[in-house]
């Protein structure tokens, strides 16, 4: 591109080498090339398309109260948070009870109905779990054992009905008690307590 110097040197006309920075100076206050005036063109119509769709943006909150639309980023966030509480509360749930599940298969129960209020009444107590385990149950059992032995297997000392049992099986049955005198949880429990007595009575039916 050629400056205003080399244009009128084309044209026949010679400025002054001392000239040249003066000539240079006013021609660049006062006018533009053509390059220059593009380029400031381009940006010009880059800002008005900005600008456009900005306003075509503004647009679709025509007639929406800034109120309103608070208030539906709260409830979202709100539907949010509540999602993820349940959640968390069924995995605890799930780990609680798995946990809880675990502690009862390891204890001895007199009766299936008697492991069912022992874990009513584990629940009811609000224990919490904490890194696999319940905090305070160990406690509480031992209290439950106090309080209500008879829902607990003491294999020191058998049941009463499994000692008149054993004694009838050495005296040759006299009393005349037989496996259908006893609860199905009694039967298992004497089939695993002794299995040579329970065999001699399915034996007797």
């Amino acid at each position: 591109m050629k400056n205003i110097i080399d244009i009128c040197k084309d044209f026949g006309i010679e400025i002054p080498a001392d000239k040249h920075a003066d000539l240079l100076k006013a021609v660049n206050e006062s006018y533009k090339t053509i390059v220059d005036y593009e380029k400031q063109q381009g940006k010009l119509t880059a800002a008005v398309q900005r600008a456009e769709t900005a306003e075509e943006a503004l647009k679709g909150f025509d007639g929406i109260d800034p109120a309103k639309i608070s208030e539906q980023l709260e409830e979202a966030n709100r539907k949010v948070k509540e999602a993820q509480d349940n959640a968390q509360k069924q995995l605890d749930e799930r780990d609680f009870n798995d946990a809880l599940r675990g502690e009862l298969d390891a204890l001895k129960f007199s009766s299936t109905a008697a492991r069912k209020a022992i874990e009513a009444e584990i629940r009811e107590a609000g224990l919490k779990l904490k890194n696999g385990k319940i905090l305070g149950l160990s406690d509480l059992i031992e209290q439950m054992k106090k309080d209500d032995a008879s829902a607990f297997v003491d294999e020191s000392n058998p049941p009463a009905r499994f000692t008149s049992v054993a004694n009838s099986h050495g005296n040759g049955g006299k009393t005349g008690m037989s496996l259908k005198d006893l609860s199905l949880d009694e039967r298992i429990e004497l089939k695993r307590t002794n299995p040579t007595l329970y065999n001699y009575m399915k034996k007797g039916e």
